[in-house]
Formats: C-alpha cells, structure tokens, sequence
C-alpha cells in the first residue's frame, strides 16, 4: 500500500439534541483502498483521469497535510481531529479547517477484515498514532521505518495480546449482524492466533447468537449453533 491509500466516507448527518446542541455523527467506513484511481472516464483519457485524480486529498490524507503544517493537529488522533476541524472542500481544493462552531462529533471507524492485514494494521495504527504526517511517518517507529503497516503495528506491541482482538470484535458488535460476526470470529481464529480462543468466543457469546435467540432458541441451543 503507499501514500494513496483512501477511506471511503459516508455523508454525516446532522441531529439535534435534548439540549438543543447540534450534534454531527460522521460515519466512516475505513476500507483504505486506494480508491481515488477509479473515477470513470472516457477512452483514450486514462492518462489524463489518473493524474486529476491524483490532485484529490482525502480526508485522510489530507489529515497528513494538516499535521504537517498545523502543530496543535498533531496532539490529536485521527478519530479526534473531526471534533477540532472540519472537512471543507472549496473550488477543488479539499481540507481540514479549524471548526468554529460548536459541535458534538461521533466518528465510527469501520471495522476492517482480519484477512486484510495490512489495512486492518493500517486502521490499528490511525487509532493508537497521534499526528502522523505520512503513510511512512505512520509506519516509523522510533526512528525506523517498518516495511509494512503489520510490522509497525507489532514494533508498537498492538499486537502483542489478545486484547486488540477483544476489541475488533466489540468494534463489530456495533453494527454487524450476528453471521458476520461470527465469520470475523473465524477469521481471527484462522488468521491472527488468539492466545485463548475460547474466552475470545465465550466474551463475546452474547453478540455472536444473538440472532439464534432471537428465533426462539434457548440460551445452550443457541450457543451449539453458534
């Protein structure tokens, strides 16, 4: 992955709240592809619809940007930057500016497979860096610059445990169904080798037969089928 990588953004929604103070949920679902090379064009300009692409920040890139040329961005993770700049995007130009209104922000960074690794590490590392100013500044652990988003993430030890595990799971729990939640479980399995599998399954039992038990099966019943 390089320093194209992209998060794909749903359009937040304003609500409002008892107290009458505007709230703004910004859902973000962190796939970080790199997605701003597939914008359809004519045949024959592919040249051309790859380098206009190429001009387009993202938010997260354009976070970089922002840290490396605003200090007090960089004391923020990226999750926590939405509630002291806002996203503008002014004749083509897109980027963070200091928010000025007053705003309750709820970001949701989406979780990512288990089985895409480098992106989930990716996702791992924008929750537990602050202020990083590149891919490759994110992926620079004390002074050196891990080939992979994985191996950052293990340099950092947010790997080390069964605990990021216990948290990809309770992430999902949000808004997953209980079949892909159960399908993540099986991935983490196959692919990151918990440490105690077993209590991994039996913490988040409640989430993973929910939908059993919602069909009228009894709690044990319901646990052999999941």
């Amino acid at each position: 992955m390089n320093d194209n990588g992209n998060i794909e953004t749903k359009k937040g929604t304003h609500q409002q709240l008892d107290e009458d103070e505007p709230k703004f949920v910004w859902d973000e679902k962190s796939t970080f592809l790199d997605t701003r090379y597939s914008d359809f064009f004519q045949p024959g300009n592919e040249e051309q619809a790859v380098a206009n692409a190429a001009l387009k920040e993202t938010t997260l890139t354009a976070f970089f940007i922002l840290n490396r040329d605003n200090e007090e961005a960089r004391q923020y993770f990226y999750r926590e930057i939405f509630n002291h700049f806002a996203f503008v995007k002014v004749c083509g130009r897109n980027y963070w500016k200091r928010r000025v209104q007053n705003l309750k922000i709820i970001v949701r960074l989406y979780t990512v497979g288990v089985r895409q690794i480098e992106r989930f590490c990716l996702r791992l590392l924008l929750i537990n860096v602050k202020g990083p100013t590149s891919f490759e500044n994110l992926r620079t652990v004390n002074g050196v610059v891990s080939p992979t988003f994985k191996a950052a993430a293990a340099a950092l030890n947010l790997l080390e445990d069964d605990s990021v595990w216990e948290r990809t799971m309770d992430d999902a729990a949000a808004f997953e169904i209980p079949e892909r939640l159960r399908q993540l479980f099986v991935d983490i399995c196959l692919f990151c080798n918990p440490t105690d599998a077993l209590y991994l399954f039996e913490r988040s039992l409640p989430q993973l037969r929910e939908d059993f038990i919602r069909n009228g099966h009894d709690a044990e019943k319901a646990k052999n089928l999941t």
